[in-house]
């Protein structure tokens, strides 16, 4: 089974009301399109400030590997300028990743695998019921030899079943975690891939994080 949220944008669905998600393409790890303002501007950016562990982040919210993140909140209203001054003017979402606790070393894994085929193929003509459409249709002007060929062997192909591939979809995240009441420690390392159905489509993600605290 696939998981409910696979990525950051998953987890933010229902977060705040208004918030708009789209996806712009249609390959796997196509970009998502987030608007938590609307679009105020035509042609400034009207993308949201995103925010982890307090530092800005330029890059895709797609590059996040969620099984880092502990936390999403997003900001909507006044105070999201009012800490951010006008780089929040679109909204800011801000993200907190997970951090190590006092204890032992612990090490956690977390990992799926899942397989994706065609739901239905389009109906085709077998050679026998493409010969009866031709001699019913006022198409004239005969066969190409290539059909005359094919037909006369009996030979057919359905070029759905050449085409289409098993989609896969895996994630692969170990984490390592402990410290003592002073320092604290994190570090973890990801695994994505996600592929089509048709061959040349897919996308591949490599993620590292550490996070260490002292009190000093």
């Amino acid at each position: 089974p696939t998981p409910v949220a696979i990525r950051v944008v998953g987890a933010l669905q229902g977060k705040a009301p208004g918030l708009e998600m789209q996806t712009t393409g249609t390959t796997p790890g196509a970009s998502t399109q987030i608007r938590i303002r609307g679009s105020k501007s035509i042609t400034g950016s009207n993308s949201p400030l995103i925010v982890i562990d307090g530092i800005p982040y330029d890059g895709d919210i797609n590059d996040i590997d969620l099984n880092d993140v502990a936390s999403v909140d997003v900001l909507k209203d006044a105070s999201a300028t009012a800490i951010y001054g006008s780089r929040g003017a679109n909204g800011v979402i801000l993200v907190t990743t997970k951090r190590g606790q006092a204890g032992p070393p612990r090490v956690s894994y977390d990992g799926y695998y899942g397989i994706g085929t065609p739901e239905f193929k389009y109906p085709v003509y077998s050679p026998q019921e493409y010969v009866a459409m031709r001699n019913i249709s006022p198409w004239t002007a005969g066969y190409l030899p290539q059909e005359l060929q094919d037909l006369t062997a009996e030979k057919f192909t359905n070029w759905q079943n050449l085409m289409y591939q098993n989609a896969i979809k895996t994630n692969q995240h170990i984490t390592l975690s402990g410290g003592n009441d002073n320092t604290h420690y994190s570090i973890g390392g990801g695994y994505y891939k996600e592929t089509a159905l048709l061959p040349g489509k897919d996308f591949t993600r490599y993620s590292m994080s550490s996070g260490l605290d002292t009190r000093v």
